[in-house]
């Protein structure tokens, strides 16, 4: 079917791309329809002679071989001739059985260009929608994007108006052109944001931001860009570094509650310090904006101080947080305490802790949240959580190893915890089923001297060794249907002053 369509070449040309697929790591045997795509797509007039046969629902897959191979010329052919409404690039994986999508390095051959050349180049174009939030796209990219449309759109209202002076013709609006992308607006290049988002308006291309960022602006250029962006479709909205201050984020909650659709809200390092007495009214105006996002899922708070108000500010929300970073946020016994008993518990995966003292004050309730959390969770960051205050720690931990079934990654650096201790904690958290990856340190004494107590062994290489044995022996007491994975371990050598983590090893078992 797909030799009668597309005219390829042989079979044996099929097999050589078949291989090719093969060395650069795709195990699944394509599809004969994907095969022939991505033979067309590497000669440009077998493209543009399958442009003019193939039916319609074959040009996704035909789109999906050229950007797979990162073939810029067909790329754009294909979106010139392209048939639907709607260019819809996350979709495209949907159409091909092709794994992965390459994307090309150089910022000229990038699809989000050629799909803009294309388009600028089709005076009659059918696209009126584009979806490019699955490209990976720079800020100079970004940029370049928005200008080939601005251009285009610029050249043809010129070349309108000369035929109106000419053949006393009458210039037509523009077609409304929507674009589903995402944006970072900087403090510097705020001004240049503005210009390019009214010129877009006059030639009526209508920009939408799945993701959001605003960072570096302060509070009166944070409002501006709330104001003035289209909510609708943004998903996720990051408004870190921008120095905000309790007065600041009094002023900017009512526009986040206008954002329908946040499931990603970042507020971290904006200098908030909730816990005054006196200022318990923004507490509640963000627990209240809180309540009014109800597909919020992911809240970063890194870096603000909320100590005793954890509860208050999350109170409200009917549904659980599958992120919770409160990295540095000063938590208090209490905070620790209302987690562990809260809804969030039911469905967190991505717990961060990271520079929060009194984790390690309040076993009790670090360990009833431990608990509460291990069904679904596969993150969990206790990094200088002053766990090395806690009696046998690390036993303890190591005996919850079997609750987390879903746990990818743990970090316990910088807690100054024994090396005979970690060792117990890398064994026991090897055998869990979904782990990759561990990060823990070297407990470091005045002389600078690993203290480990074992044949007078104190280098990363006994370390190393008594891991891999001790790992050997629990597997050799497992089962043979026990699947035993590889996960990687990271070293650091913890520093009393800096907390370097400059110096570090990394082993697999």
């Amino acid at each position: 079917m797909a030799h009668c369509l597309f005219k390829a070449r042989s079979l044996a040309e099929k097999e050589s791309m078949l291989k090719d697929e093969i060395v650069r790591g795709t195990t699944r045997t394509l599809s004969l329809v994907d095969a022939s795509s991505l033979v067309v797509t590497g000669n440009l007039n077998l493209t543009l002679y399958a442009l003019k046969v193939i039916p319609r629902h074959l040009y996704p897959v035909l789109l999906a071989a050229s950007l797979r191979r990162g073939l810029f010329v067909s790329t754009k052919a294909i979106i010139g001739s392209w048939p639907f409404a709607s260019l819809n690039f996350p979709a495209l994986h949907n159409y091909s059985d092709i794994l992965s999508i390459q994307q090309a390095d150089e910022q000229h051959d990038h699809p989000a260009l050629a799909a803009a050349i294309a388009i600028s180049e089709q005076k009659d174009c059918r696209i009126k929608d584009i979806d490019l939030t699955s490209l990976n796209i720079s800020d100079r990219t970004n940029d370049l994007f928005l200008n080939t449309l601005l251009k285009g759109r610029q050249a043809e209202t010129q070349e309108s108006k000369c035929e109106k002076q000419h053949r006393r013709a009458f210039s037509r609006e523009h077609k409304e052109l929507r674009i589903l992308m995402s944006s970072r607006v900087t403090g510097q290049g705020i001004k240049a944001f503005f210009k390019k988002r009214s010129q877009l308006k006059a030639v009526n291309i209508r920009v939408r931001n799945k993701r959001l960022w605003v960072d570096q602006c302060g509070t009166e250029l944070v409002e501006r860009v709330l104001t003035f962006v289209d909510k609708e479709g943004t998903t996720e909205l990051n408004l870190s570094y921008n120095s905000l201050r309790n007065e600041g984020l009094r002023r900017i909650l009512p526009f986040i509650q206008q954002f329908p659709a946040l499931t990603v809200l970042c507020l971290q390092y904006n200098t908030l310090n909730l816990t005054k007495d006196h200022d318990n009214s923004v507490v509640t105006n963000l627990s209240s904006t809180l309540q009014h996002l109800p597909r919020l899922r992911y809240l970063n708070l890194t870096a603000n101080r909320i100590t005793r108000k954890l509860a208050e500010i999350l109170r409200l929300m009917e549904q659980p947080l599958i992120l919770l970073d409160v990295t540095c946020c000063m938590l208090s016994k209490e905070d620790i305490a209302y987690l562990a008993g809260s809804c969030h518990c039911q469905g967190l995966q991505h717990l961060l802790l990271r520079d929060n003292y009194d984790f390690g004050r309040n076993w009790d309730a670090a360990e009833r949240l431990l608990r509460n959390v291990a069904d679904n969770l596969v993150e969990l960051d206790l990094e200088h959580c002053n766990l090395g205050q806690i009696q046998g720690f690390a036993a303890q931990l190591a005996t919850l190893a079997p609750r987390f079934k879903c746990l990818r990654s743990l970090e316990i650096q910088r807690n100054f915890l024994r090396a005979r201790d970690q060792i117990n904690v890398v064994v026991e958290y090897g055998n869990c089923p979904s782990m990759e990856m561990l990060r823990l340190s070297f407990p470091v004494q005045e002389d600078d001297v690993f203290v480990v107590e074992d044949e007078g062994r104190t280098d990363p290489e006994w370390f190393e060794n008594v891991c891999r044995k001790r790992k050997a022996e629990t597997r050799h007491h497992q089962s043979s249907s026990t699947d035993c994975k590889q996960i990687n371990v990271f070293v650091y050598q913890e520093d009393f002053v800096s907390h370097s983590a400059e110096t570090q090893f990394t082993f697999s078992i």
